[in-house]
């Protein structure tokens, strides 16, 4: 089992609680982006491929460390290019109306 902690559609906790579910595996962890974790690190790639061609797991507790593409640190936009929200409509207490919810057929309340 590998998890892979910034994965943005199969969530790393997930993948703590599947291992937890079978008894005889092995949880792989791996930091690195994206949603698979196979190909980003020599380590994972050489776990997998060790279990697939020889069925050796990796240690107990195994993480491995792929390379990070976010190291740039992000420089704020300058305040005049910075937009505000529109203000929300009111009522004419100046209370905010009572959001518009869509019919769902079957479903009642």
């Amino acid at each position: 089992m590998v998890g892979n902690f910034y994965d943005p559609a199969t969530n790393y906790d997930g993948a703590v609680a599947a291992s937890k579910l079978l008894p005889n595996s092995r949880l792989l962890s791996s930091d690195s982006f994206g949603h698979t974790a196979y190909g980003t690190s020599d380590c994972v790639t050489d776990g997998v491929e060790s279990y697939l061609l020889s069925l050796r797991l990796p240690r107990k507790g195994t993480l491995c460390v792929g390379p990070q593409p976010f190291t740039d640190p992000l420089t704020p936009p300058a305040a005049s290019t910075l937009r505000t929200a529109p203000s929300r409509p009111t009522t004419s207490s100046g209370a905010s109306p009572a959001p518009i919810v869509p019919f769902v057929p079957g479903r009642v309340g």
